[in-house]
């Protein structure tokens, strides 16, 4: 048990701190919209793309919408939250867990396509690769599509592990 409520310190400190990050991408992001060519014109991804009105604004909206990807991966660690706060509980193979693990991995899969797209599009639109400043670079894309199909994987496991609990209760 030990364990389990040492990862509930460390997902809830790396939650908070995530939350941190993403609140202050969005009003970079936010800030950036508002702000005119000119004011932006030391800003150093200008440096890459020009200085012109539309180049500016579309460093804008990618600033902006950067951060669209990262909403579904706070949402499934929130669902994490909730697995370990139930295995805290022992309530292991309750139906709340196998919920959540599935939900989980479904988040951290929409996150990691959002992710290629928001890349595929920031290619398309500034003519060069973008850097996902938050979590890396393409090996993130393929971390995450692991880890969404291991908490879906986890959630049919505790799904069997619940069905068989109960037939064992059954029995007895």
């Amino acid at each position: 048990m030990k364990t389990i409520a040492l990862l509930k310190i460390l997902i809830n400190i790396f939650f908070g701190f995530f939350l941190l990050l993403l609140a202050y991408n969005i009003w970079e992001g936010l800030i950036f919209m508002i702000q005119s060519p000119e004011e932006m014109s030391n800003f150093w991804m200008l440096e890459a793309y020009g200085q012109t009105e539309s180049s500016v604004r579309l460093v804008q909206l990618h600033l902006l919408f950067e951060t669209i990807p990262y909403i579904p991966f706070a949402l499934g660690i929130l669902f994490a939250r909730n697995i370990v706060a139930a295995f805290v509980r022992k309530e292991f193979f309750s139906v709340t867990v196998t919920r959540n693990f599935r939900n989980a991995g479904i988040l951290f899969l929409v996150a990691s396509v959002l992710m290629i797209v928001q890349h595929m599009i920031g290619m398309a639109i500034l003519g060069r690769p973008t850097v996902n400043l938050i979590i890396g670079h393409h090996f993130s894309y393929a971390f995450l599509i692991i880890i969404g199909l291991l908490f879906i994987f986890f959630g049919h496991v505790f799904s069997r592990a619940r069905e068989l609990e109960q037939e064992n209760e059954l029995t007895i």
